[in-house]
């Protein structure tokens, strides 16, 4: 199980999402839909670079509204 730090943020000191993998990312103050491409550079979807933004944490996308499991 990977290390995660607080409310589900994962390190990527300790974890990586899959190459191509949507999903939040932040560097502790502004959160944005990225992925990380094989050459281990994050991109917003359409390639937009963002100049200066280090990411630090990741998660995974939430589940859209409409769309949870019902039980």
């Amino acid at each position: 199980m990977p290390d995660k730090a607080q409310n589900g943020w994962n390190s990527v000191k300790r974890f990586l999402p899959e190459p191509g993998e949507r999903v939040l990312a932040t560097d502790g103050y502004a959160v944005f839909e990225m992925y990380q491409k094989q050459s281990g550079r994050w991109v917003r979807p359409a390639e937009y670079d963002l100049p200066g933004f280090v990411v630090t944490h990741w998660m995974k996308m939430p589940i859209p509204p409409g769309k949870e499991e019902t039980e």
